[in-house]
């Protein structure tokens, strides 16, 4: 039986240093505090930042940038709190995420049945928060108090002010646009007052609506649908 080889890219931990967010890699010795520390990682055990940094100090460049947590990493910073060197784990994260949008690779999405993938745009985010009241998307860093405090999430499960805005970011496009909250969101300001980066999220939601409808969806009072 052959023996299997991980390909090794020497100058790969190098790159996610070279991108703004990306520079504290260099400063983790793996003592694993943020692991401990991760908020994900009760949800799923492979959910590991201190497996994924290590892998990219090796250089594994494809187990890397195929990892499934580096797109569910939901940006908690308590791993960042917790860590003795300082290294802002939630900010590499989105370091290794831009190097797998540059290369134009989909993400997968786990579900019960099977697992899917789902083409990101990375240019997205910057056509919301070129639309008035767009301007705070990039703020967020998904800690969640918006939707603890939203009232809507009262009615539906999907009522999700975080969710949504996590999507925007990542570049789910389609997901985002068709998005039932973004048409139910009734503006109660709560979730604006409780964000710590003080985005502004009923503009916020208003500015995708807008998008939505430059770009020939409709807004029946069920979920959005293309207009053909």
């Amino acid at each position: 039986m052959a023996e299997k080889f991980l390909r090794v890219v020497p100058g790969f931990v190098k790159e996610i240093a070279g991108i703004p967010g990306g520079e504290d890699i260099l400063k983790c010795f793996s003592c694993g505090s943020c692991t401990v520390a991760c908020a994900e990682r009760p949800n799923d055990p492979e959910y590991d930042p201190r497996k994924i940094i290590r892998m990219a100090l090796l250089g594994l460049e494809e187990q890397v940038l195929s990892s499934d947590f580096i797109w569910y990493c939901s940006m908690h910073y308590t791993c960042s709190e917790r860590c003795p060197q300082g290294v802002k784990i939630s900010e590499v994260m989105n370091a290794i995420r831009n190097i797998r949008l540059a290369e134009g690779l989909p993400v997968r999405e786990k579900t019960k049945k099977s697992s899917q993938y789902k083409k990101l745009d990375p240019h997205f985010r910057f056509e919301i928060t070129n639309i008035p009241g767009g301007e705070t998307l990039t703020g967020c860093f998904a800690c969640g108090s918006c939707t603890a405090e939203c009232p809507e999430k009262e009615f539906s499960e999907e009522s999700s002010p975080r969710n949504t805005i996590r999507k925007a970011l990542l570049g789910l496009r389609e997901e985002v646009l068709t998005s039932r909250f973004v048409e139910d969101c009734s503006a109660h300001y709560r979730c604006q007052f409780i964000c710590p980066q003080g985005v502004n999220i009923s503009r916020l939601m208003n500015a995708i609506r807008i998008l939505a409808e430059k770009k020939g969806y409709s807004r029946p009072r069920k979920p959005l649908e293309l207009v053909k």
